[in-house]
């Protein structure tokens, strides 16, 4: 299974780098110009699958990616979405640490433990990430539903999951097989494509032992 991990294009929070989490931002004309270069470079993938966070910056970029093909099916998994950063959300790094030193103290000491206030912490999405691989596994592998009809089961099939830098991080994590302790080693950016091409008997024991093996690539569309 071709596997594509994509990070949704440019929005005016990116741009400006305060941070957006569930805030419902669309992309800005970078982003959709992102979003038209990455369809140029998946046109080839006619039968492609594209799993999607319901956040409208992600759902512009994933039907653009799909353009006017038929055979690229978007599929909406709300556990897809960026991290839930509560009341940091819209701000910037520096605006966050005049309003709230406390908290971004406990936060840089430990970003595992500590949280946003009123938001997400990184186990919880941990969690959530974890139940949409889940539904992966069963989708390629067993034909369950409710994702059996979308012919997921086919050798050589490709996956594009478009999402934001927090799930793309905790997958990488997964299949590395680091778990959080790598959540820091890759920054996806926006409009970036990375690939990781694999087969395996299962997809998350089977990525962890040919991640060593595995080409990945992350080409920010410029």
């Amino acid at each position: 299974m071709k596997l594509y991990l994509i990070r949704h294009g440019e929005t005016d929070y990116t741009e400006s780098q305060r941070l957006c989490g569930i805030t419902d931002a669309p992309l800005n004309r970078r982003g959709i110009a992102q979003a038209k270069k990455l369809n140029k470079q998946l046109r080839h993938e006619k039968d492609m699958v594209i799993y999607c966070s319901p956040l409208s910056r992600a759902m512009q970029t994933a039907r653009i990616i799909a353009g006017n093909d038929r055979e690229k099916l978007i599929i909406k998994c709300p556990e897809l979405k960026e991290t839930n950063l509560g009341r940091w959300e819209g701000l910037t790094f520096e605006e966050i640490r005049k309003r709230f030193p406390g908290a971004i103290r406990r936060w840089v000491k430990n970003p595992l433990t500590f949280g946003a206030p009123g938001g997400e912490k990184l186990k919880q999405l941990q969690k959530r990430v974890k139940r949409f691989f889940k539904r992966l596994e069963c989708a390629n592998h067993n034909g369950h539903p409710p994702l059996r009809s979308y012919g997921m089961a086919k050798d050589g099939c490709a996956v594009a999951v478009v999402s934001h830098s927090g799930p793309i991080r905790i997958i990488l994590g997964e299949i590395s097989g680091k778990g959080l302790n790598g959540f820091w080693e890759t920054e996806p950016k926006t409009g970036c494509l990375i690939n990781a091409n694999f087969t395996a008997p299962t997809l998350r024991s089977g990525l962890r032992s040919r991640y060593a093996k595995t080409q990945r690539t992350q080409r920010k569309i410029k």
